[in-house]
């Protein structure tokens, strides 16, 4: 099945990347018609990628096939000034990393998307949440912590941030 936006805004002459969100039985073989100029498509990791192509709508077809059968979708990008045309799906862990935040968290956060087949169902970002509020006391965070052992997580493992 492919999953995903019908429609994705993006600005022209911009970097383009859009990993294509497919699920079925492995091994999958997909392919992508009718791009338009300055767009590639990696059939490993399954995204499109490049230069938005000039104004206009530009309408792609998504093709999936495996053991099971065939799935199209049809994908237009819209390009020009019209942003998040569909909204997308996104990840974030709400105060995980605190005041933590490097690159290795958010590229172990954006590969745990991709092995949890997340993506595959259309997740397309990971949030970052960098401590922009104040983090709790050690008090209040002692009691956050009781409060969710008493609600039964049993494998809650506080840390302190």
């Amino acid at each position: 099945m492919v999953h995903g936006p019908r429609l994705y805004g993006a600005r022209p002459g911009r970097p383009f990347l859009y990993r294509l969100p497919v699920t079925g039985r492995r091994p999958l073989h997909v392919v992508v018609e009718d791009l338009p100029p300055g767009l590639e498509f990696d059939p490993v990791s399954r995204a499109l990628c490049g230069t938005t192509p000039p104004p206009g709508e530009h309408v792609v077809r998504f093709i999936a096939t495996n053991a099971a059968g065939r799935a199209e979708r049809t994908f237009t990008i819209v390009s020009g000034s019209r942003l998040a045309l569909t909204p997308p799906m996104g990840w974030n862990r709400w105060y995980t990393h605190c005041h933590r935040v490097t690159a290795d968290t958010i590229r172990r956060a954006a590969d745990a998307l991709i092995a949890s087949k997340m993506a595959d169902y259309g997740y397309e970002y990971v949030g970052i949440d960098d401590c922009w509020m104040t983090a709790p006391t050690d008090e209040e965070f002692e009691r956050l912590k009781a409060e969710m052992v008493a609600l039964g997580a049993k494998n809650f493992r506080a840390r302190r941030p």
